[in-house]
């Protein structure tokens, strides 16, 4: 493969098969059970994501998982990845399609009449308080996710 790190594409340095020439973009979109879109190729009956070999081929070394940092798993430009490990990458997560109050880590409690903020850390879930205010609860949300050291990105509106 011929990587380009300005514009993120992969392209095949051999001519694959009689579709597929030298110097074609590589890679076929692939919807994960999250809906989250990337991009993977076959070698050799192995199919294996673009952004990995686009890692692999510019840093020369993968040591653990890559990060989409926008969140957009299409976006394989270099400037876009990172290679960390699996509790830091869950750490940039985009906000989930079933959040009601708007906030990663913030909720209504019926039972109690409050707002509710948690924040889940090396897969522990931790209760940070209840608020009266969906604006205290953010704000101590916000908090914790500093002192974890969160992503700024994380649970932000982004792309499948």
């Amino acid at each position: 493969f011929n990587y380009d790190p300005e514009t993120g594409i992969l392209t095949w340095k051999v001519k694959k098969s009689r579709n597929v020439n030298i110097g074609d973009a590589a890679g076929c979109e692939f919807k994960n059970r999250s809906g989250k879109r990337y991009l993977r190729v076959s070698i050799n009956d192995k199919l294996y994501f673009t952004h990995r070999i686009a890692w692999l081929h510019f840093n020369g070394a993968l040591h653990h998982e890559i990060d989409h940092i926008d969140g957009n798993g299409l976006n394989n430009k270099l400037n876009n990845l990172r290679d960390v490990p699996r509790l830091d990458n869950s750490k940039n997560q985009r906000k989930s399609t079933r959040n009601k109050s708007g906030i990663v880590g913030v909720c209504w409690d019926r039972t109690y009449n409050k707002w509710r903020a948690y924040i889940r850390v090396n897969g522990v879930l931790h209760s940070i308080g209840q608020f009266k205010s969906l604006f205290d609860a953010v704000c101590a949300r916000k908090s914790s996710e500093l002192e974890y050291y969160f992503h700024k990105n994380h649970g932000m509106d982004r792309p499948l």
